[in-house]
C-alpha cells in the first residue's frame, strides 16, 4: 500500500511541475493571471497588488507577482482552490483598475465573479421584470435557443474535420465523415423553433437538441500515455454521455467522465466571464428569460451561457486533441466523480476559455432587446 501511495505521489509532483511550466508559457504574454493552492492570496502591499499563487507540490518555487497602477496589462485574475485569501483593499484596487476577479472551487463550481465596476440600471431592470407581461421574455429565450442551435451546428461541422489518433473519429463510420444525421435533427429543431409560443414547449425543444447534440461526442477517444492507459477505468478512455450518474438531479454535475469534467470547469469560466459581463451592463442576473426563476440561482447568467457553450465545447474537444493525459492529472474522490489537481486545473483555465469581449458584446445585444 506504502508502494502504491508513493506511486501515486511521484505521479501527483510530475503532473503539477509539467502544468505549472505550461501555464507560465501560456500566460506569459496575456491580461489574465490564475493561481491556485493553499494560501494563494491577493492583498495591496505599498500601494499595489500583491498576488501569491500558493502552495500545489512540494519543492515548488512560489513567485509573488506585483502589479502597480497605470504599468500593468492584466484584465482577470482567477483564484482557484477552496482556501485563499483576498482582502478588502485588495478588491478595491483590482476594482479602480479595471481588473476582474473570478474565483472557482477545486471541484468547478464559481465562487464569486467581481467585474471591475457595477452599476445597476433602473430602466433596464425594470425592461427584465416587465418582459413577460411584454411578450419579450419570449422573443429572447427563442433567439438565444435559436443562436445557440446554430453554434452546435457549426461545432458539429467542425468535428466532421478533426481527427484522433489511434482510433477512428467514429468508429462505425469512415473518417473524417459528418455527423449529417445530427445536423439534420438541429435544423429541424431551428424550424420547429419559429412556431412555438409556450415558454415550456421552448424549454423541452432546447432540452431534447442538447440531447442530440451531445450524442454525437460519444465514444471519441480520450488519449492517455503509454503508462496510464491500462491503469485508468474503462470509462475514461473514450468521451461517455453527458449526464452523470452522481447528479442528484439527472444533470452533468460531478462529472464521472475526464471530458465532461473539463467541461464543466470551463463552463464555471464562463459562467463567471457572462456574470461579470452582465453585472457591467446594470442587469438583475436572478431575472432569466430562457431559465426560470429559482432561488438562489443567476438565471439570467445561465441564459447568457447557452449563447457560448458551443464554443466553450470547441475548445475542450481540441484540448483533448492536443493533450496526452497521465494518472497524476486525476485526484481520487470517494464517489467517483474526476478532480483535477491543482495546476491542471490552472491549465484548463488557462487553455479552455474564450475571449472575454465576445461575451460583453452578447450582453450589450441583451440589453439592446430591453431598451
Amino acid at each position: 500500500m506504502s508502494g502504491d501511495l508513493s506511486e501515486i505521489q511521484i505521479e501527483y509532483g510530475g503532473s503539477c511541475v509539467k502544468y505549472e511550466k505550461l501555464v507560465s508559457l501560456k500566460l506569459r504574454n496575456d491580461d489574465v493571471i490564475i493561481i491556485s493552492g493553499y494560501g494563494c492570496s491577493l492583498r495591496v502591499k505599498g500601494d499595489a497588488l500583491e498576488v501569491f499563487p500558493g502552495k500545489t507540490h512540494k519543492d515548488q518555487i512560489q513567485e509573488t507577482v506585483m502589479l502597480y497602477r497605470g504599468v500593468h496589462h492584466t484584465r482577470q485574475i482567477v483564484m482557484i482552490g477552496y482556501k485563499g485569501l483576498v482582502t478588502l483593499d485588495a478588491i478595491k484596487w483590482a476594482s479602480e483598475q479595471g481588473i476582474s476577479i473570478l474565483a472557482l472551487s477545486a471541484l468547478g463550481d464559481l465562487l464569486m465573479a467581481l467585474p471591475p465596476e457595477s452599476d445597476s440600471d433602473a430602466k433596464l431592470r425594470r425592461a427584465q421584470y416587465q418582459a413577460e407581461d411584454t411578450g419579450l421574455d419570449m422573443y429572447i429565450a427563442r433567439e438565444i435557443i435559436a443562436r445557440k442551435t446554430k453554434e452546435q451546428i457549426a461545432m458539429i461541422y467542425a468535428m466532421g474535420e478533426m481527427e484522433f489518433e489511434h482510433a477512428r473519429f467514429r468508429p462505425y463510420r469512415e473518417s473524417p465523415l459528418l455527423d449529417r444525421e445530427t445536423i439534420a435533427r438541429l435544423e429541424q429543431g431551428l424550424q420547429e423553433l419559429a412556431g412555438i409560443r409556450d415558454m415550456d414547449e421552448l424549454r423541452l425543444l432546447e432540452a431534447r437538441l442538447a440531447l442530440v447534440y451531445w450524442k454525437s461526442f460519444m465514444n471519441i477517444p480520450i488519449r492517455w500515455d503509454r503508462g496510464s492507459r491500462k491503469r485508468v477505468p474503462p470509462h475514461w478512455r473514450m468521451i461517455s454521455g453527458r449526464i452523470s450518474t452522481n447528479s442528484a438531479n439527472h444533470t452533468a454535475q460531478r462529472a464521472t467522465n475526464p471530458f465532461h469534467a473539463v467541461v464543466n470547469y470551463a463552463y464555471a469560466i464562463l459562467q463567471g466571464q457572462c456574470k461579470q459581463a452582465l453585472l457591467l451592463q446594470g442587469f438583475d442576473t436572478a431575472c432569466g428569460f430562457l431559465h426560470a426563476d429559482k432561488l438562489h440561482r443567476d438565471s439570467l447568467v445561465f441564459d447568457l451561457m447557452e449563447v457560448h457553450r458551443s464554443r466553450v465545447d470547441h475548445i475542450v474537444l481540441d484540448f483533448f486533441k492536443r493533450n496526452v493525459l497521465a494518472k497524476g492529472d486525476f485526484m481520487s474522490t470517494n464517489d467517483g466523480s474526476i478532480k483535477f489537481n491543482p495546476q491542471f486545473s490552472r491549465f484548463i483555465a488557462a487553455s479552455c476559455r474564450i475571449d472575454q469581449q465576445s461575451i460583453d458584446d452578447s450582453a450589450v445585444w441583451l440589453k439592446s432587446c430591453l431598451i
